[in-house]
This record gives structure tokens, C-alpha cells and sequence, in this order.
């Protein structure tokens, strides 16, 4: 479904993914984990079209779309939840959602797709008409991951899953994409390595622009020196 082939991504002079390949096939749930500043977030920013490569390429479904600009990468399939949630603060929890389904194909299921999401969180169907600036910071992380979804992504990508968020919280919203994970491929973000292994199949671990170690999230997680690295804090 998406291929990243030796990609290298420069931001001003600064060299920040060098040589990065990762792959998904339709259905996995694969997590990238990394300190701050490995280049998790610029690596799913190059993904949507927000940077783009000079080097390597991206294919989805066969497709490059390496050069392609974000709107239409994501009229062909493809979400991001952003690091940092990025609700807009003073419209009400539906406009935002509305938001989501902005492109035609996406405007047709509109009732549907606000049927499956307020299933999915069943917190925000409770404040359909607040401004989404009133909720909680896990309310506004479910807000972006149902404005996400409204688009009806083949594959979605969420940046920072559980940043700044409560374990109960966090909890939750993992139970909603592992439901999501049933008719759609993820790609998520993380520095909460432990909760993020015990929920996707395979992960990428990446350091200072580049891949350094990818695997089954088992094998990852019985490995002794990722262990004392990562999981042991």
C-alpha cells in the first residue's frame, strides 16, 4: 500500500531524514518510535505532501506521489492526525468534523461517516455543539482522529498518539483504532513505546533521520537491548 524508498529530506539546510525506507501493506498497524527530534513528524509531513523529498520516492498503491500537493494525496486515500490535535478552537465539534469530509467522494457518506465516528467516541456525539475549544486535551485528540476519519482514509497516519494525554485516556483511544484497524491501515507516531508495541504488528525505530531497527513489534519487545533502551522507564 505505501512504499518509502531511501528517501532524504532536507528542511532549510538542515539534512533531517536520511536514506529512510519503510513499508506498509494494507491492513498492518505499524508504528514508527523515536526520541524527539529523530524525525518521526517530518517523515509523516513528507508522506501528506507538507515536505518533499530530493531524493528517494513515495508510492501509494503503486502511485508517486512524492511531488504530489496534500490535497491530493488525501483525495487518494490518505489521513493524518496531526501532532498537537490542531482542532479549530471556535466552531463547534460537527463543523469540525464536517471539516473532514471536505472532498466530493467523502461529502456523499457524510451521515455515515458521523455515525461510525460518534460510535467510535462516544464522548463527542455528548458535545456535537460545543466549540471544540472546550474539551479536554482527549476529547480534542478523538475530534482530530474523527475529522481524520471523516475523510474515509485507506490509510491513516497520527502523529504523537498519546502526547500530553492521561494512561485512561490514552487506553481509550487505542480501543478505537484497534477497531479502526479493522477496515483500515495505520501508521502511528509514538514515544510511548510500550503502549504503542502491545498495539501494532511491526514497528520502525528511528534515530537522528534514520532507520535503525525494524521488526515484529514480539520481536522488538523481547530483545534486550531495545528493552533497556526503551522499555525499561
Amino acid at each position: 500500500m505505501l512504499g518509502i524508498e531511501k528517501i532524504d529530506v532536507f528542511i532549510g539546510e538542515h539534512h533531517i531524514l536520511r536514506s529512510v525506507s519503510l513499508e506498509l501493506t494494507g491492513g498492518e498497524k505499524v508504528a514508527v518510535l523515536g526520541a524527539n527530534g529523530a524525525g518521526k513528524t517530518t517523515l509523516i509531513r513528507t508522506v501528506v505532501g507538507l515536505e518533499k523529498p530530493r531524493s528517494g520516492r513515495i508510492a501509494f498503491d503503486g502511485r508517486d506521489i512524492g511531488g504530489l500537493p496534500p490535497y491530493e494525496i488525501s483525495r487518494l486515500g490518505i489521513a493524518c492526525v496531526p501532532e498537537g490535535r490542531r482542532p479549530f478552537g471556535d466552531m463547534a465539534v460537527m463543523d469540525n468534523l464536517r471539516m473532514g469530509a471536505y472532498n466530493p467522494a467523502a461529502r456523499k457518506s457524510l451521515k455515515e461517516s458521523l455515525a461510525e465516528v460518534t460510535a467510535l467516541f462516544p464522548a463527542l456525539h455528548e458535545r456535537l455543539h460545543q466549540p471544540a475549544e472546550t474539551l479536554s486535551g482527549g476529547e480534542q485528540q478523538m475530534l482530530a482522529i474523527g475529522r481524520a476519519l471523516m475523510s474515509r482514509p485507506q490509510l491513516l497516519l497520527v502523529d504523537e498518539l498519546s502526547l500530553g494525554l492521561a494512561p485512561l485516556v490514552v487506553k481509550e483511544i487505542y480501543r478505537a483504532l484497534r477497531l479502526v484497524g479493522e477496515t483500515r491501515t495505520l501508521l502511528i507516531v509514538e514515544q510511548n513505546v510500550n503502549q504503542v508495541l502491545r498495539h501494532t504488528d511491526r514497528a520502525y525505530l528511528m534515530q537522528t533521520g534514520t532507520i535503525i531497527r525494524s521488526g515484529p513489534c514480539v520481536e522488538l519487545m523481547a530483545d534486550e537491548d531495545i528493552v533497556k533502551a526503551y522499555l525499561a522507564h
